[in-house]
């Protein structure tokens, strides 16, 4: 459970993270049961659903990023006299 948790606070910060950037940040999964009550079967379907979050987060979210910030980068004059803060 404590895994689970951090995975998700994960999630959410790389969620704040990307607030501003073109990319479409994946829907997070809605509600995730509490495992103190909660059924076996329910804990391993909400693992099944974080886990394809995540998969979607690292293999379409991230790599649009950084292709996002390569193109950005590109797009910068070097010869500007502050480019080195704006990189």
């Amino acid at each position: 459970m404590i895994k689970l948790t951090c995975t998700l606070a994960t999630l959410m910060l790389i969620s704040a993270t990307g607030a501003h950037a073109a990319c479409a940040y994946p829907q997070p999964p809605q509600s995730i049961p509490n495992g103190g009550y909660a059924s076996k079967e329910e804990m391993l379907a909400a693992q099944t659903e974080i886990k394809q979050y995540r998969d979607t987060v690292e293999q379409t979210f991230l790599p649009c990023l950084d292709a996002e910030k390569a193109e950005a980068l590109a797009n910068l004059d070097q010869n500007a006299p502050n480019y080195e803060e704006m990189k």
